[in-house]
Formats: structure tokens, C-alpha cells, sequence
């Protein structure tokens, strides 16, 4: 299943009910916990006073720290879904940005996050993503890895970085998957992107 799973306007509607209400900055750790999604409470307050804005979601019943393995769990799936359909574009960007600072020391989180927070081409946040590519093609899991080489893709500045990701993509899902229907389509972007190669 999907991270984050979609609403139907009455749910929205349901949890957005208890989710409203919380303060600013309450709902701010409440996303920034959807959006690391691990419920790390050192990731999501590194200052413990901070942690202090929990008190009103565990109130409303929408999050508790578990005690005995000392991380953020929300009371139901759907809670988490609400957060994200509640923010905006530009507030998951910021949240992803502070997460990526505060995983500098995990590449593959750090990618990731900055992946999300960026707006604009750059082919930086391109290379983590691709390095993140190959490792878990390593560990044997393609289809991590060709997600993280469409977003690498798109973040590419150059044409000819583009389409080498585009045709690993491609190729990876081909040969190791075994899913052809997308082939043709990442083949015909690649070769959009850099006709002469």
C-alpha cells in the first residue's frame, strides 16, 4: 500500500475534525512525523522541550508516543493521510527540507527528503538520488531503485544526465522486473532528452 492513502471528502472531513483544532505548532511536528515516517522522536525534536507540542494530538487521539519503543504512532492510518491533505505544497517542502537537515546522516533519507523540497531542476539532489539507485540495486531491490532514478531524471539538469537515467530506468525495469509496458515510453524520453547519444 501506499504511504499516504487517499481520502474520500467524508473521511477528509472526519479526521480534519480532530486535526484542526491542534495548534500550529503541534500540527507542524504531526506532519513532520507523516512526512519522516519512521516516528523517530530524536529526528522529530532533537530539543526534548520540544516534544512538548505532542501533549494536544495525544489529547485528541490522534498520536501517542509508544513507550515501549519510544516512538510516535498515530491512532489510525488515516490520520496520516488527513495531515497531508491539510498542508500545503509549500509547508510539505519546508518539512522535507528540516528533515533532510536533520538526516544528514542517512544518504538515502537525505535524498529523498531533499528530492521533495526541491522546486527547480538540480542535478546535486540527481546524483544522491542516483548513488540511492545503485545501492539498493545492490541489495537487489529495482523497483526502489528505479523510482529513485525517474525522480533523478527529473531533477537532471542536462539533457544527457537525464537520458542515462531515463534508459537505467528503462532497462532495469525490463531486465529485472520483467515489466515491459513502461519501456517504450522511458525509451522515447531518453531519447527526447539526449538525441544525440
Amino acid at each position: 500500500l501506499p504511504r499516504i492513502l487517499p481520502l474520500t471528502e467524508r473521511l477528509e472531513q472526519l479526521f480534519a475534525s480532530r486535526i484542526d483544532h491542534l495548534p500550529v505548532p503541534t500540527r507542524d511536528l504531526l506532519l513532520l512525523a507523516v512526512l519522516d515516517g519512521t516516528g523517530d522522536l530524536a529526528v522529530l525534536s532533537p530539543d526534548a522541550d520540544g516534544l512538548d507540542a505532542l501533549a494536544p494530538a495525544e489529547r485528541a487521539r490522534v498520536a501517542y508516543v509508544d513507550d515501549t519503543t519510544s516512538r510516535l504512532v498515530f491512532h489510525h492510518p488515516l490520520v496520516r493521510s488527513a495531515i497531508i491533505h491539510r498542508s500545503t505544497s509549500g509547508e510539505r517542502r519546508q518539512t522535507h527540507q528540516a528533515l533532510a537537515e536533520r538526516r544528514r546522516d542517512d544518504p538515502e533519507r537525505l535524498a529523498w527528503h531533499l528530492a521533495e523540497a526541491a522546486v527547480a531542476p538540480d542535478e546535486h539532489v540527481a546524483a544522491l538520488l542516483e548513488q540511492v539507485a545503485h545501492q539498493h540495486l545492490r541489495r537487489g531491490d529495482a523497483v526502489a531503485a528505479i523510482a529513485e532514478l525517474l525522480r533523478a531524471a527529473q531533477l537532471s539538469l542536462s539533457g544527457e544526465r537525464r537520458g542515462v537515467r531515463l534508459a537505467e530506468a528503462a532497462y532495469l525495469g525490463a531486465s529485472i522486473n520483467g515489466d515491459l509496458a513502461q519501456v517504450p515510453e522511458l525509451l522515447e524520453q531518453a531519447r527526447r532528452s539526449d538525441p544525440e547519444h
